[in-house]
């Protein structure tokens, strides 16, 4: 067992699962489909699962719980690191476009700090203290590329069918913008992936190289 791994990831976890919680009991999102289309509720959720795995693979270090471990902890980090880039940049270019004003009289203070800037830097320290091997890279780019597709499938048929954008920014967008944005943002899902990769391979040479003997 790694005590202090293990206690990390599990207050982690905590404050993942808190987070989500909060939001559900507030009941500000009346229409169950919202769940759906709302890319920090997935990144909340994927968060949380990759840190309890992470506590799970603590205590017993069986290869299949590592593999899963490794693979889950890079799809959150990616998406995490992605939902940060674009919800802050469009909050301070214009929150009205995705955060109105309205909504700090409905969240508590400390919500939207836990949900967009919480999870990226919990899973950078994480990265920087206790992960030192990266996964196979094609399963980790796999993951990446579905988890992105399902998400903007899922938005696209939402958006489109049924008359329900994710976001107010998205909301303008025609059918052509809308898959010129799910390109850019499946390459920037790529672009973060490998820098994950490049980031561990940074951090631990020596354990870079030990693998490579």
């Amino acid at each position: 067992m790694k005590p202090f791994a293990f206690f990390f990831h599990v207050g982690v976890a905590f404050i993942d699962c808190y987070a989500l919680f909060t939001v559900h009991s507030l009941g500000i999102i009346p229409d169950p489909r919202i769940y759906l289309i709302l890319f920090t509720l997935w990144v909340g959720v994927l968060h949380f699962l990759a840190f309890l795995l992470a506590a799970a693979s603590d205590l017993a270090a069986n290869p299949r719980v590592l593999r899963a471990s490794s693979t889950l902890f890079h799809v959150s980090l990616v998406a995490g690191l992605a939902m940060f880039a674009i919800f802050w940049s469009i909050y301070y270019y214009d929150r009205n476009l995705i955060h109105p004003p309205s909504l700090d009289h409905i969240l508590p203070w400390w919500l939207n700090s836990a949900q967009h800037a919480f999870p990226p830097i919990a899973s950078l320290l994480d990265l920087l203290v206790f992960r030192k091997i990266n996964g196979p890279i094609l399963t980790d780019l796999l993951a990446v590329g579905i988890i992105a597709g399902s998400y903007l499938s899922i938005v696209f048929s939402v958006h489109y069918i049924f008359k329900r954008a994710a976001y107010p920014f998205l909301a303008a967008f025609s059918m052509v913008q809308f898959g010129l944005f799910s390109i850019i943002c499946i390459m920037f899902a790529l672009v973060l992936s490998y820098s994950q990769r490049m980031l561990v391979n940074y951090r631990w040479p020596i354990i870079r190289q030990r693998k490579k003997e």
